[in-house]
């Protein structure tokens, strides 16, 4: 009895498929392996959401999916075709009826000939027009990565208008982190964001230590293009820290407002890698990082409040100036060095 109580309490993990993501990419990823763990299906619902939050723009026409569909209707077709063609062909007597009914089942007999022309059809003026997107993207993308980073030519002395174009350049390049142009833009694009964001925080840190009564909050908004920064990665935190394989130990992420986040590898069962990250004076208020690894990362002045870290990995985190007012710390590996904060 105790065997079929708990088959049947596996079987009721499934009430947590959502049916919305069932077709997304990814959705089953590790099934078979974690198919009766509700915190898996869990993860799985909130990756998938994030995706349609964050990646909702439209992709390329997928041949296979149109195949899918051309084949079961044709399925469908050649079955009646097949059954009540021939019963009108005997039994109808009005010449008319039967000639359709002949010509009807001449076409449904063309129809996998049609089907075969048009899939190498298609294929092949997906695959024309997916080459020349790619070369107009190509040049669209040198020219803002060129701009983002601040290569730009012109009057040495027009830097604020110099400064506009590469904050525009760094707006229009999220389209690029997102996938919009193609899975091969997007590691470019992630490593533009990572080293701008790395360049222009340790600036911001170099001011803040040079004037010691500056605030980390207060430096990022004397500078027009760290705060700008600082948005793209606040609205794009799913895309710049979830929603790939790249390596995010390292990231610099100083100011920026993360509240409410999940922080979760996109993989269930896999640990976010946030080691070594600038974190200080970020806003992780309620955000969920539970079993990330922080080792050694920076999260001075970081506001930690009610935030998540459940069974994370905080071994020489510097949490000086942290809030830590209703962390949840459970199970987190936790050596502080030299902490003054608030608790």
């Amino acid at each position: 009895m105790s065997g079929f109580s708990e088959k049947l309490q596996k079987i009721k993990v499934y009430k947590n498929i959502d049916l919305r993501y069932v077709f997304d990419n990814g959705y089953f990823r590790n099934f078979y392996t974690h198919q009766f763990n509700q915190s898996y299906w869990q993860h799985q619902n909130k990756i998938a959401e994030f995706r349609r939050i964050h990646n909702n723009h439209k992709k390329t026409a997928n041949t296979t999916k149109r195949a899918f569909g051309v084949i079961s209707a044709a399925v469908v077709v050649a079955s009646f075709n097949s059954t009540y063609v021939p019963w009108f062909v005997a039994n109808i007597d009005n010449i008319l009826i039967k000639i359709t009914s002949v010509g009807v089942s001449g076409i449904v007999m063309s129809a996998p000939i049609v089907f075969v022309i048009w899939i190498f059809r298609d294929k092949n003026h997906l695959m024309e027009l997916d080459n020349a997107r790619k070369d107009t993207n190509l040049k669209e993308f040198q020219q803002l990565q060129r701009w983002a980073t601040g290569n730009i030519e012109g009057d040495e002395d027009n830097a604020d208008n110099k400064i506009a174009l590469q904050i525009s350049a760094l707006h229009s390049l999220r389209g690029y982190l997102k996938g919009e142009y193609g899975e091969s833009f997007r590691r470019g694009a992630y490593e533009i964001f990572r080293a701008s964001l790395a360049t222009q925080h340790q600036k911001i840190l170099q001011e803040v230590k040079k004037q010691k009564n500056l605030s980390i909050a207060d430096a990022i908004n004397r500078c027009s293009l760290t705060k700008q920064l600082n948005i793209i990665a606040h609205e794009e935190w799913f895309n710049l820290l979830i929603n790939h394989d790249f390596p995010t130990n390292n990231i610099s992420l100083l100011g920026v407002d993360l509240q409410e986040t999940y922080l979760h590898h996109r993989i269930y069962d896999e640990t976010l890698d946030l080691s070594h990250a600038q974190l200080q004076g970020a806003n992780l208020l309620h955000a969920q990082l539970q079993g990330a690894n922080l080792w050694h990362t920076q999260l001075q002045g970081a506001n930690l409040r009610h935030t998540q870290l459940q069974g994370a990995n905080l071994i020489g985190a510097q949490l000086q100036g942290a809030n830590l007012r209703h962390t949840q710390l459970q199970g987190a590996n936790l050596i502080m060095h030299n902490y003054k904060g608030r608790i």
